[in-house]
């Protein structure tokens, strides 16, 4: 097993750091993604459709009505943390049957916001954000996997830096 598979099959778990055979020290974190937002998202041909904040009647959530351009598989949702409600037209491409899970995303992310995942080692840092909240084990591997490699080719990189400055100082000295 190499050191990428190590330090991959190592950081599967957030906050427990994993110290390689070359003495670094790695550590994989998930973080709110405090820069994203899936109501910067709006628009034709994104992935979660159109949400709208609901108007607030005073009488009755959403009392203003079905906003315009929204058909009959518009729903309302109201995220788990929030006390809004949004209106949520569902892409045409989403079939019936994956209206009730993709409705559960977006109230997650509406709710908790999106999440990084960040790969440290020593100082070097590689991290992914605009994740969806609770990612599963198989999504967090595959991140980690590219983040990784990412960390060692800045690793890399700085070795490469280093030896070169090394290498002209020794010229300069002869």
């Amino acid at each position: 097993m190499g050191i990428r598979e190590s330090v991959v099959d190592a950081l599967q778990h957030e906050g427990r750091p994993y110290v390689d055979h070359n003495g670094r020290t790695w550590e994989m974190t998930l973080e709110g993604d405090e820069c994203s937002s899936i109501m910067d998202e709006q628009g034709e041909g994104v992935w979660c459709g159109r949400l709208e904040f609901c108007e607030r009647d005073p009488d009755n959530w959403c009392g203003m009505g079905r906003p315009n351009g929204m058909n009959g598989r518009a729903r309302i949702l109201r995220p788990n943390q929030c006390r809004d409600a949004f209106w949520w037209q569902p892409p045409t491409d989403v079939a019936e049957d994956q209206l009730n899970t993709m409705a559960a995303t977006i109230s997650d992310i509406l709710s908790f916001g999106y999440v990084g995942v960040v790969v440290t080692c020593d100082g070097y840092t590689a991290s992914l954000w605009g994740i969806e909240p609770f990612p599963d084990a198989e999504m967090v591997r595959a991140t980690v996997v590219d983040l990784v490699i990412e960390v060692l080719a800045e690793i890399e990189a700085a070795a490469i830096a280093r030896a070169r400055e090394v290498f002209t100082l020794q010229d300069a000295i002869r």
